[in-house]
């Protein structure tokens, strides 16, 4: 079994519709659920929630106030509404684009993790991103996607995520447990995600993160 992990920041730009055909790639995939996660309440959300609940049963998407202060924290609150094997993790209008990899590594995968690649699409173009994850690279540049990689949930709930983070704690996270990290990868495209998102609309932001989880675990793994 698989959930995937949707947390939200309600505001006047999320799109029903959008969210609708989001929840619909996450449930073709076989045995799978999907957690909901809002900051603050949402009727929005939840009445896309209960759309699905009419038409797949209630068991397989939920709607969970998380009350948090950053995406990371969500993502850590979330963690205890995960009761399956695996956890993927997607932004607003992620959409999964390749149902039977998920199918298939479900079942099949072994260790930590199991990364993939998406397609970043814009109006003008699209970009193929993610590689297999080696620690040496991720020391200098991040080139694994973390969306739509595949994790233990149990391993995720021990390590946790940096809440002091806003934009690159998945790159401090992965900086932080890539040392002794069990993953593999398949090189196939899993998700196709919207460009410009927030590690790209705050780049400033995101570059001072990056260098300050340089400077604690790059520091003091001498």
């Amino acid at each position: 079994m698989i959930t995937f992990v949707i947390c939200i920041k309600p505001s006047a730009e999320l799109n029903p519709s959008v969210l609708a055909a989001q929840v619909a790639s996450c449930l073709a995939v076989r045995d799978s659920r999907v957690v909901l996660g809002v900051s603050e309440s949402s009727e929005l959300v939840r009445g896309v929630v209960d759309e699905n609940a009419k038409a797949r049963g209630p068991a397989r998407v939920s709607y969970k106030v998380l009350d948090d202060k950053s995406l990371y924290d969500a993502w850590n609150r979330s963690l205890a509404f995960c009761d399956s094997r695996w956890t993927s993790f997607l932004g607003y209008g992620d959409l999964i684009v390749n149902s039977e990899h998920f199918n298939v590594a479900a079942a099949d995968a072994r260790g930590d993790a199991m990364f993939s690649r998406v397609v970043i699409v814009s109006s003008r173009s699209s970009r193929i991103f993610g590689r297999q994850f080696r620690y040496s690279v991720h020391l200098l540049r991040q080139t694994a996607a973390f969306v739509g990689a595949m994790w233990d949930s149990e391993f995720l709930r021990r390590e946790r995520f940096d809440e002091s983070y806003v934009v690159a704690g998945d790159y401090e996270f992965l900086l932080r447990v890539g040392r002794g990290l069990r993953s593999t990868y398949k090189p196939v495209v899993s998700v196709a995600m919207p460009a410009g998102g927030l590690s790209e609309s705050a780049v400033d932001r995101a570059r001072a993160e990056v260098a300050r989880a340089r400077r604690l675990h790059i520091r003091s793994s001498w």
